[in-house]
């Protein structure tokens, strides 16, 4: 049954495919649902009994088909073109908003579905320190570091990536450091991906070079993604179950000092047998507009 658009609303329409096929028992799977939208589909097919659905979808979501596999190649595909079409949009004058809304308009242009989460655009000594930070009316000012936290949707899969570029020569040298030793942490916890690996132990690789330059990153270090930006595993440093061939993780190291601004990188990967696919690569090179 297909949802035709002023009719029924989406989970209603799911009610009357419930009310066809009669099941005794309705799992019901994502937090995302609403209590209104769960009554218009009860109100379908009040004869089921509606429970949260079992764990083990969870891990049946976490390792990725073949066929998600592929749309999520060109939700990132999409999402680094879209950002490679921004980079001439970020320049003094220009707001946070200014640039967050050209990218929405860059995603649509080169075929998502905007963006599967709110963009992050964090520019300057106080928004750039905030690790998730909303966009601002904040204008843009030369010598500015700018974090930029995006991801289009591509047929209901997501992508995500961050990328700090600086606009004209960065006003204090300590951010070029902090730049290097993000790229130097998210280097190393790719170079450390296989199947087999812990999330601990993907943590402790990530957060080592980190420690190591008297930094921390207040913020966890990646997360799956697929329908949902945040999904099951995300890496965790007390969770000693290893990754499986055909999971993915975003890798996100980020370095933040109040009175100077931040840096985060963040890229995706495939897990497989023996090593990665990596998903994304816009060039780990600071970007100097």
């Amino acid at each position: 049954m297909l949802w035709q658009k002023g009719t029924h609303s989406y989970c209603e329409n799911a009610g009357m495919v419930l009310a066809k096929l009669a099941p005794k028992t309705v799992g019901i799977y994502g937090a995302d649902l609403t209590y209104k939208d769960f009554l218009g589909m009860q109100s379908r097919y009040p004869q089921g009994e509606y429970k949260e659905a079992p764990a083990y979808l969870t891990e049946m979501r976490a390792k990725k088909t073949p066929q998600e596999l592929d749309t999520i190649r060109e939700a990132c595909r999409i999402s680094m073109l879209s950002f490679y079409a921004l980079l001439d949009s970020i320049r003094p004058g220009v707001t946070e908003k200014d640039v967050a809304d050209e990218l929405e308009h860059q995603f649509r242009s080169h075929g998502g579905s905007g963006m599967c989460f709110d963009t992050i655009v964090a520019s300057g000594p106080v928004n750039g320190a905030c690790p998730h930070a909303s966009v601002s009316d904040r204008v843009i000012q030369k010598g500015d570091f700018v974090t930029i936290d995006f991801g289009t949707r591509y047929h209901g899969y997501c992508s995500d990536i961050t990328r700090t570029v600086a606009v004209g020569k960065g006003a204090d040298a300590e951010l070029y450091h902090i730049f290097d030793v993000v790229c130097e942490a998210k280097k190393a916890g790719q170079e450390a991906l296989h199947a087999g690996l812990t999330r601990k132990e993907l943590h402790e690789a990530i957060e080592a070079p980190i420690k190591a330059a008297g930094y921390v990153t207040p913020h966890g270090f990646g997360h799956s993604f697929g329908l949902d930006i945040h999904e099951l595993p995300f890496i965790n440093g007390n969770d000693e179950t290893p990754y499986e061939a055909g999971m993915i993780t975003t890798i996100e190291p980020g370095i933040y000092v109040p009175g100077l601004g931040g840096v985060r990188q963040e890229d995706d990967y495939l897990i497989c047998d023996g090593g990665y696919e990596r998903l994304t690569f816009i060039t780990d090179h600071l970007i100097e507009l």
